[in-house]
């Protein structure tokens, strides 16, 4: 099931600052593209392709 996480690089605010030669500049973040959010697949299976986070029912009993 994928989910989202706070992006380690810019710490969810989409921007980086790097000291260039003595200098402070300010850099869109290449981690996240901006976003601040990271999008991650957390291993959990998805039922019937329901990505909702509700697992879906169906009536499987037949009356004879």
């Amino acid at each position: 099931m994928k989910r989202k996480i706070i992006c380690d690089k810019c710490h969810g605010n989409g921007f980086v600052k790097i000291e260039v030669q003595a200098e402070k500049k300010v850099f869109q973040c290449w981690i996240c593209n901006s976003e601040g959010e990271i999008s991650i697949n957390d291993g959990t299976p998805t039922t019937n392709g329901n990505t909702s986070g509700h697992a879906s029912h169906h009536n499987t009993h037949s009356t004879q």
